[in-house]
């Protein structure tokens, strides 16, 4: 089996076994990243992109889907347990050191009596490194500076209280 993804690789363009090594690479820092400095001082570190404009264009949402691919492969080939979180960080470092202002997103659910959470990003306001369909299963939380609104249990929705929580304490079962 690693022989044949070996050949697989290298039958790649020169550009898309880049990308494919960037990936591996990038998804191996930003799991190193959570571990050591966790969710909220990891993307304090993140670039700012040099352009703030709102409009991308085709290119750019092609380029980024494109990251996004080559990332969820890494991913799915990766020592790391690298699920939604870890590419989506990874896809918005990718998108805001290219001077592209990508949003990442985390939204939550209940189902069943189980509460998930799920990461994506958006650039231009259009999903990019998800199915838009799956996406929308989720209620986006409006602040990702370091908090998270306290989550009701048990009607499923965010409650009043003054947000006190971040990512990296609350017991979330991450999807994707």
């Amino acid at each position: 089996m690693l022989l044949r993804q070996l050949k697989r690789f290298l039958v790649l363009s020169p550009s898309d076994r880049e990308l494919c090594l960037r990936s591996f690479a990038a998804l191996a820092i930003i799991d190193a990243g959570l571990r050591v400095f966790g969710f909220q001082r990891l993307v304090h570190h993140f670039p700012v992109a040099r352009s703030l404009e709102a409009e991308v264009n085709l290119d750019d949402l092609a380029r980024a889907r494109q990251y996004a691919h080559w990332l969820a492969t890494a991913a799915h080939h990766h020592v790391v347990d690298a699920l939604c979180l870890h590419q989506s960080l990874a896809l918005h470092w990718w998108l805001l050191s290219n001077g592209l202002q990508s949003q990442l997103r985390i939204g939550v659910r209940t189902s069943g009596g189980e509460f998930t959470a799920h990461a994506w990003v958006e650039l231009g306001g259009q999903v990019v490194s998800d199915r838009p369909g799956w996406v929308a299963n989720f209620t986006p939380l409006t602040r990702l500076d370091g908090t998270l609104p306290r989550w009701d249990r048990s009607s499923g929705t965010p409650s009043r209280a003054k947000p006190t929580s971040d990512v990296d304490s609350m017991e979330i079962q991450w999807r994707h």
